[in-house]
């Protein structure tokens, strides 16, 4: 039975036209109509399915005949007719110019007059502004300066033999004041103040946690310096400076009626502070930058502030400490 029905579909796409397609499919039908406008196929199902000729590679029809309908070579494009021709243009009759009037020779001992025709003078191009070091060649725009600082003070070294520093202050928010008065362009002699605020050190805020008070622990130092500024007319301000002075450090403690009780303080000679940074011109007259720098001190005087009995004492074995200090700084006429 099968067999049967094999040979009956067999003979019935025998008697059908195969139309094989560019992209490899194959289409069983039958071709109504191979042109030049492509291939029409109906199918078994009664409908029709169209290609261009570029997209039939082949047509297998049921009479054993083969075409390929995108090998056949279109028809040449007709040439274009050819414009008509322009007639030439009659020649044209010469006419000679018309005769110049010269201007009559000026008189022998009078200078020749001036031309009609006087260019413009000559007006440059206005050249861009010059650079803030020029416009100002003689430095900044005031002969003094003031500064202010906020930052971060770090404490290290021996308060005095056997008193370790960080065990007596505690680190520290530093607020610092320069002002002075320029020699030269680069040179300039100024004062200096800062002020630093901070908790106590770790021995003395065991003791007052013991007594259950509060304790807090500042520093002020203040002195001279000399300020060298390597750019002095410059937007970008690099400087540093060399000072001595005075140095104190204190704890206080709270009284418990909004008060505050010196327990102790120290003072001394601030040797050597070596500062440097850069200020930043926004205009001639003010300035944002950094700073930073290092501090050598050494306390000579120990006093037990408002406790009874009062005492100051020297202190005969005195040591070193360091502080180095960061932070950002304003400058009035930097």
């Amino acid at each position: 039975m099968l067999a049967i029905i094999a040979a009956v579909m067999l003979a019935a796409a025998a008697q059908q036209d195969t139309v094989f397609t560019a992209d490899g499919g194959r289409v069983v039908g039958t071709v109504v109509e191979e042109g030049p406008n492509g291939v029409a196929v109906r199918v078994a199902d009664g409908t029709f399915r169209n290609f261009a000729r570029r997209e039939v590679v082949r047509i297998e029809y049921a009479d054993g005949s083969v075409t390929k309908p995108s090998e056949q070579a279109a028809p040449p494009p007709q040439p274009a007719p050819p414009p008509p021709a322009q007639p030439a243009p009659p020649p044209r009759a010469y006419s000679p110019p018309p005769p110049q009037a010269y201007p009559p020779p000026p008189p022998q001992g009078y200078p020749p007059p001036p031309p009609a025709y006087m260019p413009p003078p000559y007006r440059p191009s206005r050249p861009p502004p010059p650079p803030y070091a020029e416009q100002h060649p003689g430095g900044p725009a005031a002969p003094f300066y003031f500064s202010f600082g906020l930052g971060g003070a770090l404490l290290s070294g021996n308060a005095e033999r056997g008193v370790e520093l960080r065990d007596v202050f505690g680190n520290q928010l530093n607020v610092a004041f320069e002002g002075g008065a320029r020699l030269t362009p680069h040179l300039a002699l100024g004062l200096y103040g800062d002020l630093g605020y901070g908790d106590a050190g770790r021995d003395i805020r065991n003791q007052c946690n013991q007594l259950g008070i509060d304790c807090s622990a500042n520093s002020g130092r203040f002195g001279i310096l000399l300020r060298h500024t390597f750019q002095p007319a410059a937007r970008s301000t690099p400087w540093i400076s060399v000072g001595t002075g005075w140095e104190s450090g204190k704890v206080t403690s709270d009284d418990g009626f909004g008060g505050t009780i010196e327990q102790f303080s120290y003072s001394g000679w601030e040797m050597l502070r070596l500062m440097g940074g850069v200020d930043l011109r926004s205009s001639p007259v003010f300035g944002v930058g950094f700073y930073g720098g290092v501090r050598f001190g050494k306390y000579t005087h120990l006093d037990t502030g408002d406790t009874v009995p009062f005492v100051s004492e020297h202190i005969d074995d005195q040591r070193v400490h360091t502080t180095l200090e960061a932070g950002l700084r304003f400058t009035l006429f930097p």
